[in-house]
C-alpha cells in the first residue's frame, strides 16, 4: 500500500506514514464490514489535514465535544461489536466453505503405504524438465503418526526419515493386472509344469 504514496524518489518514504496509516484505519474490511477507527472509536476520523486546519486557526482557542454525543457514541461501541464478531462468524463460515469445497479428510494409520509427492527442481544441464518428472515417489511406509496432518515417512534410496504433509501424501493402491498379464502369467505357469513333467 505505501507505494501508491512512494514517488520516483524511493528515499522519502516515511514523510508518508500518517497518510498511509490514516488510509489503512478508515478502510472498510471485508470481513468485519467496518474500519478499524470506527470500531475502536464510534466514528469516522477527519483526514488529517482538515484536523490539522482546524486545530491550528487562530480563531479556534480550545477544542470541544458534546458530552450528549461522547456518551452516545460509547453506548453505540457495545452493539457495534457484537454487529462485528456476527459478521466475523458469517465471514468465516463463507472463507472455511470456500477452503474445504473439493477438499477430502484423508487419515493414514502406521504401517500404511503411500505416495509421497517428489519437489524436482528442471535442471537444464541433465536435460531434465520437473514438468515431465514424475510426481510421486513410492510405495513409502508410515511409520508414524505425529498428527492428523503430519506423518513420518520411510523415503527411498536410504534417505534420512521425513516428516511429511498430508497434502504431499496419496494412498498408494496396488495395480490390478490386466486379462492379458493373467493369461502371460498363466501360459508361464502351464510351461513350467509342463517342462517339469517331461
Amino acid at each position: 500500500m505505501i507505494a501508491s504514496y512512494v514517488g520516483a524518489n524511493h528515499r522519502d518514504w516515511d514523510k508518508h506514514l500518517h497518510e498511509l496509516r490514516h488510509a489503512m484505519n478508515t478502510a472498510v474490511q471485508s470481513s468485519t464490514r467496518v474500519s478499524p477507527a470506527f470500531l475502536n472509536y464510534g466514528r469516522h476520523p477527519r483526514p488529517v489535514k482538515s484536523l490539522r486546519r482546524e486545530v491550528e486557526t487562530p480563531a479556534v482557542e480550545y477544542w470541544e465535544i458534546d458530552e450528549t454525543v461522547w456518551l452516545d457514541r460509547i453506548s453505540r461501541l457495545d452493539a457495534i461489536r457484537d454487529l462485528v464478531k456476527l459478521h466475523l462468524d458469517k465471514a468465516h463460515a463463507r472463507q472455511a466453505r470456500h477452503y474445504n469445497r473439493g477438499r477430502k479428510d484423508v487419515r493414514f494409520t502406521e504401517g500404511d503405504l503411500v505416495m509421497r509427492r517428489t519437489h524436482h527442481l528442471s535442471v537444464g544441464a541433465d536435460g531434465f524438465n520437473k514438468k515431465l518428472g514424475e510426481r510421486y515417489e513410492g510405495p513409502v511406509k508410515v511409520l508414524k503418526v505425529l498428527s492428523p496432518s503430519v506423518y513420518v515417512v520411510e523415503t527411498p534410496n536410504d534417505r534420512r526419515v521425513a516428516k511429511v504433509d498430508v497434502n504431499d501424501l496419496k494412498r498408494y493402491i496396488q495395480p490390478r493386472k490386466t486379462d492379458t498379464q493373467i493369461a502371460c502369467t498363466e501360459f508361464i505357469l502351464m510351461s513350467s509344469d509342463s517342462e517339469s513333467d517331461e
